[in-house]
């Protein structure tokens, strides 16, 4: 699966992109969960200050993730929030073009297991995510991630465990999870499960609670034998990972 946005991490950029690819819809329609919204704050539907993931709508009220938020910041908070905003904050929304439903889904599932992560705005909004895509710690003053994060959720969507920025080979470890394994990896694979539909050995949805235990084991397997991977051992390693993910 490719990327399904372009590569930037410049709000007016991948903007200015979604319009030439046809991809760019107005601020007046209804978005749909894994829609992007741009933001302009000032309320005239033309700045592009900010980018979040749509996560759902109720007439004008748009439901989001986002990073680089928060309760004091809309633009530079510092974390990956769940935001409240509305059609009165929106420039335009871009629509990826995903292969269905359950691409769409999956990615918000990606954003979901972000929601907290803290990173101080003060000179170092550069931890997690701009790491990854400047390929070193970010000096100086607040970076944008708030774009970074989406491209980052699109990146794990994609299954690229690895890239290329600046010259440098950057990777993102996806730890080798089995029952007892414990944190916030297992937390992806248990939201990614129930997803798809799988379920625990007590026939309800796999908790989401960052332990890897019997019902978590229990619905891998039933993954792993539905996609036809050589060993149904209830492990995600490599090749589970890549299914889960691609």
């Amino acid at each position: 699966m490719g990327r399904l946005i372009t590569n930037t991490n410049n709000c007016g950029v991948i903007d200015n992109w979604g319009k030439s690819v046809g991809i760019r819809y107005s601020y007046t329609i209804t978005p749909q969960p894994g829609d992007l919204a741009l933001f302009d704050f000032s309320g005239v539907h033309s700045k592009r200050d900010h980018i979040g993931i749509v996560i759902g709508a109720n007439g004008d009220t748009i439901y989001t993730i986002e990073g680089n938020t928060s309760v004091t910041s809309n633009d530079n908070g510092g974390a990956v929030m769940q935001r409240t905003r509305y059609k009165s904050q929106i420039t335009s929304f871009l629509r990826p073009r995903y292969t269905g439903n359950q691409t769409a889904a999956r990615l918000l599932e990606i954003a979901k297991s972000q929601i907290g992560v803290k990173e101080n705005p003060s000179g170092s909004n550069k931890v997690k995510y701009n790491t990854w895509y400047y390929g070193s710690a970010v000096s100086g003053a607040a970076y944008p991630w708030c774009c970074v994060f989406v491209e980052w959720c699109f990146a794990v969507l994609a299954g690229e465990i690895s890239g290329d920025t600046g010259g440098k080979t950057v990777n993102i470890t996806l730890n080798v999870l089995k029952k007892g394994s414990t944190g916030e990896q297992v937390k992806t694979v248990q939201r990614l499960l129930n997803c798809m539909g799988y379920k625990g050995n007590d026939g309800k949805s796999v908790s989401i609670d960052g332990d890897y235990g019997v019902n978590t084991e229990y619905a891998v397997k039933a993954f792993q034998t539905k996609k036809g991977l050589a060993d149904v051992d209830g492990i995600t390693g490599a090749d589970t990972w890549g299914k889960l993910l691609g």
